[in-house]
């Protein structure tokens, strides 16, 4: 990588940050003939591949071998499966460490000038990285989210997501602070490996993004495992050092929860508090640079944003995918043609099972006073769920009242991540509960249960 302290360098598109949207960006205007430079703070790659959504996956996929073995112990498998973390550690890295030098030779096939550090604005169209100041016609931040800073006495002490999982061993026992999909996913994670799982929210509910039905279905499945969920339970100081962390919570700190580390899954918020949004007039808020429909910056046009950097309604790397696209069609046309096209986004918390979720929850459908049929079923005894040992399954379908269109899904179950997408195809092209029914779906799956909904 480049870093050399030159006078400033001139580029019509310069990239703040090279994870999923940035990358993105890079590749399709330089494709176009653009001359492209990029500047990012850690790794090529960004949070879902290197410390995200992919590492993840990968302990789940363990998680998910130990949660069938002991659910089918005594029903053809014989019991004491147990996870190596080390090896698992080991696999993970396979995965993700050839990542980084895998993009930069994609970067320097294309000409695309990779710079090594914290870029922060300079002027409108200028930005510093370490000492070179980099011009761009246009300039785009894609520098993704990062854990919000929580205003909590020893906050400092606890691990980050990506701490946790680059953990060489895992202890004995664990807290998460925030009762959000990363403290779930991993707290399913760490349990199957054997720790001791404490989750704690200060809210009266977890997952509240979610509809809160089918979240009970997941409480009760959790729980099940051990893990131990306290609601209603503002922490209010973190002492001790790994190894001995004490976390006091409640409204007066009156429990104590005793746990070798302790882990930040309190939430993310746009990773843009350093980079002097000001001295670029860039208009920006709690949830991001502020945009127009084009995604390009309400207060300065030089600059467009896209991903978890900006104001948008979700944080999710396929709609960071989809918006850093149209970002980079309305660069390379020399003026704002198009906008991001997200009608129907699906989203999952990969727990064991998984609980997906695509369109309306009950709770804003009656909000909006909209009139909605519902169909809510307890799956746990169908077919799909029991030749597995899957004791805990639900799903809820929302239909508009007239047309049967469908409104929302919530599913949680095997394979609820992938039935979601057919959910999601529907709703994108407008199909009915009885044009699902006329559906042939291959048969014994998760998907055929469809017709058993509708």
């Amino acid at each position: 990588m480049s870093n050399s302290k030159t006078a400033p360098k001139h580029y019509d598109v310069v990239i703040l940050g090279a994870g999923p949207a940035g990358n993105r960006v890079a590749t399709l205007c330089a494709a176009a003939g653009k001359r492209v430079a990029i500047a990012e703070a850690l790794q090529l790659g960004g949070t879902c591949p290197l410390r995200g959504c992919n590492p993840k996956k990968i302990l789940i996929a363990a998680a998910e071998a130990i949660a069938r073995s002991t659910a089918l112990s005594g029903r053809g498998i014989e019991p004491g499966s147990r996870i190596n973390w080390a090896q698992l550690m080991r696999f993970k890295n396979d995965f993700v460490e050839p990542i980084p030098d895998e993009i930069e030779n994609v970067f320097l096939e294309r000409g695309i000038e990779v710079f090594e550090g914290k870029a922060r604005f300079a002027g409108r169209n200028s930005v510093e990285v370490g000492e070179q100041v980099l011009v761009g016609g246009k300039i785009v931040i894609a520098v993704g989210a990062e854990p919000q800073k929580l205003p909590i006495p020893g906050a400092e002490k606890l691990l980050l997501s990506d701490q946790f999982l680059d953990l060489e061993q895992l202890p004995e026992s664990v807290v998460f602070v925030g009762g959000g999909y990363i403290s779930f996913e991993f707290a399913h994670i760490a349990a199957r490996a054997g720790a001791r799982a404490t989750i704690i929210e200060a809210l009266d509910q977890v997952l509240s993004g979610f509809d809160q039905d089918i979240v009970e279905h997941l409480l009760q499945a959790t729980r099940a495992l051990g893990v131990d969920i306290h609601t209603g339970m503002p922490v209010q100081s973190i002492d001790g050092a790994n190894g001995a962390m004490v976390v006091r919570a409640g409204h007066k700190g009156e429990r104590e929860f005793p746990a070798e580390i302790a882990v930040h899954g309190a939430g993310r918020v746009p990773a843009i508090a350093d980079l002097r949004l000001e001295l670029a007039d860039v208009a920006y808020g709690r949830n991001g640079v502020r945009v127009n429909d084009y995604l390009q910056s309400i207060s300065n046009p030089h600059v467009y944003a896209a991903g978890d950097a900006a104001d948008t309604p979700f944080m999710l790397t396929p709609t960071a995918d989809r918006e850093a696209e149209a970002v980079a069609r309305n660069i390379i046309a020399g003026e704002n043609r198009v906008k991001p096209d997200l009608p129907v986004v699906p989203s999952c918390v990969f727990t064991i099972p998984p609980l997906a979720t695509v369109g309306a929850a009950e709770a804003q459908l009656k909000q909006a006073g909209v009139e909605y049929d519902k169909v809510f079923k307890n799956t746990a005894k169908w077919f799909t769920a029991e030749v597995i040992g899957l004791e805990h399954s639900a799903i809820k379908l929302l239909l508009e009242k007239e047309s049967q269109k469908i409104l929302g899904v919530h599913i949680l179950g095997h394979h609820a991540e992938e039935m979601i997408n057919v959910f999601a195809l529907a709703m994108r092209f407008g199909l009915t509960a009885a044009d699902l029914k006329k559906m042939i779906w291959a048969y014994p799956t998760a998907v055929y249960d469809i017709k058993h909904l509708v």
